[in-house]
């Protein structure tokens, strides 16, 4: 997992200065933590069907823990996520198709954005890695 540098003596020497990401990078490349997606309520945008993304690790919100302790694990996690509804505020692909109560007011460079709302949500993994460097 880390570089090697032999010695003149024939040892070899091991630089293992590293955190948590570097443990999970180096080690589970092909298993992610946690699949974050999102998904916009207009039809009209290209976020409606969603997207995903893999994350390899959450920091959990620390104040939940120190107030309920690990009991509340899940809840601090979810808070660690931030997982917000939002506006969607995308370029819209196909302006002219879109209803006026699915856009938003011109920008300065004069395009329509999606007036939609964004909900997020979340998967966990075969292993669920957190971090807690608290």
């Amino acid at each position: 997992m880390f570089e090697k540098i032999q010695l003149r003596s024939g040892a070899h020497q091991i630089d293992a200065q590293c955190n948590i990401s570097t443990v999970i990078g180096k080690t589970m490349r092909n298993i992610s933590s946690f699949y974050l997606s999102k998904h916009c309520s207009s039809q009209f945008c290209q976020l409606n069907k969603g997207t995903t993304r893999e994350v390899p690790f959450v920091s959990p919100d620390i104040s939940v823990l120190m107030d309920s302790g690990m009991a509340q694990l899940d809840i601090s996690m979810e808070n660690g996520l931030f997982l917000p509804l939002s506006l969607c505020l995308r370029p819209l692909p196909k302006e002219s198709e879109c209803p006026v109560e699915f856009k938003t007011g011109a920008s300065t460079s004069g395009k329509m954005f999606c007036a939609g709302t964004v909900t997020h949500s979340y998967s966990i993994g075969e292993i669920a890695w957190i971090d807690t460097d608290l």
